[in-house]
């Protein structure tokens, strides 16, 4: 497995994550759209980019057992939110001699391996950063760093423009990657109408579909 890259998948306890949905999807129904999206995720890095490492972070044993059977290697979260752990994963890169750091979110609906591979396949010369903007929140969905930690992560309200800012104070211009399928998650009912408007032929579009909700709610 080489390790010039390592793709770093930040996740939550499914019981504590999606909380924005609640005016939406109950407490279980969260609960089990986080495990699906975690699952899709962790598939499709592992059967797509089998020899490039994957590192699953997160306070969830359940999400713990399930990637290392998948064969990503595992981190756990130090508890103190989204930058703190990704701030411990960019340790562990550097300190593992990781040229390259990409952190994706695990809510990502549709991943499409063309999208992706402009981040993880793409060579650039170091230093360079490179991220996907939220399709609707202002949110960071993935972040390229080469090399890891250089530049201050800000995940949180408005993190896309925070992170651009960073790049600047690095002497740094931050390329966008205007992805569609990469830039929309689902963390809201806007988000989550729009999936099922463009996608509803997906595996967690048919789920969302047995659970009553439908595009037309909208």
């Amino acid at each position: 497995m080489t390790r010039e890259l390592n793709i770093v998948l930040p996740v939550r306890k499914a019981k504590s994550a999606k909380n924005r949905l609640s005016p939406l999807l109950n407490q279980q129904q969260r609960k089990e759209l986080s495990v699906l999206l975690f699952r899709q995720s962790l598939n499709f890095y592992r059967n797509q980019w089998p020899d490039i490492q994957l590192t699953v972070i997160t306070d969830s044993n359940s999400f713990k057992c399930e990637a290392e059977h998948a064969g990503a290697f595992v981190l756990s979260d130090p508890g103190f939110g989204l930058n703190s752990a990704v701030n411990f994963a960019t340790e562990y890169s550097m300190k593992q001699g990781f040229s390259r750091q990409l952190v994706v979110h695990s809510d990502i609906a549709v991943l499409d391996r063309e999208e992706i591979a402009q981040l993880v396949e793409n060579r650039f010369n170091a230093p360079f950063i490179s991220a996907v903007p939220a399709t609707a929140d202002g949110g960071t969905n993935a972040l390229l760093e080469q090399p890891p930690g250089i530049i201050k992560h800000c995940y949180g309200s408005g993190s896309f423009a925070k992170h651009v800012e960073a790049a600047s104070s690095v002497g740094l211009k931050l390329n966008v990657l205007k992805l569609s399928k990469c830039g929309l998650d689902l963390d809201t009912s806007k988000d989550i109408f729009l999936y099922l408007r463009n996608y509803p032929d997906e595996a967690i579009a048919i789920q969302l579909f047995e659970w009553g909700i439908t595009e037309s709610a909208s």
